[in-house]
């Protein structure tokens, strides 16, 4: 039987009041000594772990920033701009590499697929991602990914990307799970694959994701389920998904029904306990765009092919994609980037220029790189750092 708290205290010290004075000292003294040199070696020990994560994020925060040489990086977007110069010290200065860097180590052993679902807003996200991957030594090897480029500008919708043994996989995909209509020529579209989410979900089966392999050649084709350069690729718990309607007037309505029909249809499952391990659905935000009728939601894009400039600082309260953001999503428990406010940065997107063809247009909506992509990169990897165990 052992003795009570209590009981075993009063013992120690009967037995301590029996022993002589000196024995006593000199016990108090050897433990005094014990408990110096213990707290010497924790400390030494946090001093150590301290400077190993200080020059951790030291050597990341200060590695040079992604160039051409990134395979996502495309020249339409690197260093073109009015402020380019701006735009550099503005992702510098947001700490983007370093959290950036934190997310994809959260990731070590996980094997976690992140998929980016949504138009040209959410590619520049991707490539920001994905190439400060690369520059903080995450890829797994320089080969270690599959691009569907449309000739002949350097320009691709679809890709994927193989992390470390254990990281996992970085995937766009801008119309994965069909949530998601985009209006392109065809030369240009992405995969429409056979794999309907929303289908999925009121059947309570899995989701799985169209793709190209890493054995493809890096050139746009059409997607068919019997092709060996495409494959479905397994979604389940610990991967996570991020969506975006885009901004493009009527695709963006039926794009947000889609996304609210699977949202409403996943949370039923999960209340019903029906969920076969489906992955995490979060929201990512709107982009900010600067044109000179921001108020005008169904008139956006009209001065996009116009040559006046962007505006360089708007009120973002009144940028109605925002506002329906946060209308239809403000609610789910997944999103990111919705605090952003970008409203002071109009200087940081294309402005006027050359975009694709001998017409000059202003675009205020496509930002230069780096720049405001890799902020928005940041917030995307804020919330996978939500999804560790202690979070």
């Amino acid at each position: 039987h052992k003795p009570t708290l209590l009981k075993s205290h009063t013992y120690i010290m009967i037995t301590m009041t029996k022993l002589p004075k000196r024995a006593i000292k000199i016990f108090a003294f050897f433990l005094l000594v014990g408990c110096y040199i213990l707290l010497i070696d924790i400390r030494s020990s946090m001093k150590g772990i301290q400077a190993k994560t200080s020059k951790s994020l030291y050597v990341k925060n200060n590695l040079p920033t992604y160039d051409l040489s990134c395979p996502f990086a495309m020249g339409i977007y690197m260093g073109v701009g009015p402020d380019k110069e701006a735009s550099l010290k503005f992702s510098q200065e947001s700490g983007a590499q370093s959290v950036i860097a934190e997310a994809l180590e959260s990731n070590a052993a996980t094997d976690r697929k992140v998929v980016i679902v949504g138009d040209s807003h959410m590619r520049q996200i991707f490539s920001s991602l994905a190439c400060i991957a690369r520059t903080t030594g995450f890829w797994k090897d320089d080969d270690s990914y599959t691009k569907a480029v449309y000739p002949p500008r350097d320009e691709y919708n679809d890709a994927r990307l193989k992390l470390k043994e254990g990281y996992g996989e970085i995937f766009y995909a801008p119309t994965a799970g069909k949530t998601q209509q985009l209006r392109m020529a065809e030369s240009r579209d992405p995969i429409h694959g056979n794999e309907d989410w929303l289908e999925c979900c009121r059947e309570r089966k899995p989701f799985y994701l169209d793709s190209y392999t890493y054995d493809a050649a890096n050139v746009r084709d059409f997607f068919s389920e019997n092709d060996d350069r495409f494959e479905k690729v397994l979604l389940g718990k610990k991967d996570v998904v991020f969506f975006n309607a885009g901004t493009r007037g009527h695709l963006r309505t039926l794009n947000t029904e889609s996304l609210v029909a699977l949202l409403e249809c996943v949370a039923t499952a999960e209340g019903e306990g029906e969920d076969p391990g489906w992955p995490q659905l979060s929201i990512f935000t709107s982009n900010h765009h600067h044109y000179q009728n921001v108020k005008a939601p169904a008139h956006f894009h009209t001065n996009a092919g116009s040559t006046q400039s962007c505006l360089e600082e708007v009120n973002t309260e009144m940028n109605p994609f925002l506002q329906g953001d946060k209308t239809f999503f403000g609610d789910h428990p997944h999103n990111a980037g919705f605090d952003l406010d970008l409203g002071r940065t109009g200087n940081m997107h294309l402005g006027k220029g050359n975009h694709n063809t001998d017409a000059y247009v202003s675009d205020c909506a496509t930002w230069t790189m780096p720049g405001v992509p890799d902020v928005y990169a940041k917030e995307l990897a804020v919330s996978i750092l939500s999804l560790r165990p202690e979070n």
